[in-house]
């Protein structure tokens, strides 16, 4: 497995909301929060899934970004999506993990790869950590994430479920 995540605040609130912020962990070699995107989750309620997950496991692997690519500065994404397609600049063996339009938009023009929250959930699947998307789906959208019902068929055909 050589699968490498810089992670946006997005996958890790969804994930964590649903109980599933492990696979990020068990699904990558290695990943990375940038310290702008900690800073952001952090900020939210002291028992948020995301906030506890970073104040515990999810801590060691917050990164600093040292100094913003101009080039991505130039998209005003916002800094925590700046944060994260720089590391994925910088470092290309690394996937963005990332939810927006904008921000994948903005990848493809740099040609970063890139993950999205159900992309993950996919890939458990596939790899037989979860028995099912459907409920993970269901999950998701009870905690606020809601997926598009056209793309939700298509994701649990496409899983076999």
């Amino acid at each position: 497995m050589s699968r490498r995540w810089v992670l946006n605040a997005s996958p890790i609130m969804a994930l964590s909301a649903t109980g599933h912020v492990s696979l990020v962990t068990e699904l990558s070699e290695q990943a990375v929060v940038p310290s702008g995107v900690a800073e952001e989750i952090l900020r939210g309620p002291a028992d948020s899934p995301a906030v506890q997950w970073l104040n515990g496991e999810g801590g060691r692997l917050v990164q600093a970004v040292d100094g913003l690519d101009p080039a991505v500065l130039a998209w005003d994404l916002g800094r925590c999506e700046t944060e994260v397609l720089t590391w994925a600049r910088r470092h290309p063996e690394f996937e963005a993990v990332l939810d927006g339009r904008a921000e994948r938009v903005c990848a493809a023009a740099f040609n970063v790869p890139v993950r999205c929250t159900l992309g993950i959930i996919l890939l458990a699947k596939r790899l037989g950590r979860i028995p099912a998307v459907g409920p993970v789906l269901a999950a998701l959208e009870e905690a606020g994430f809601p997926v598009d019902p056209t793309l939700r068929a298509q994701i649990i055909q496409h899983a076999g479920d």
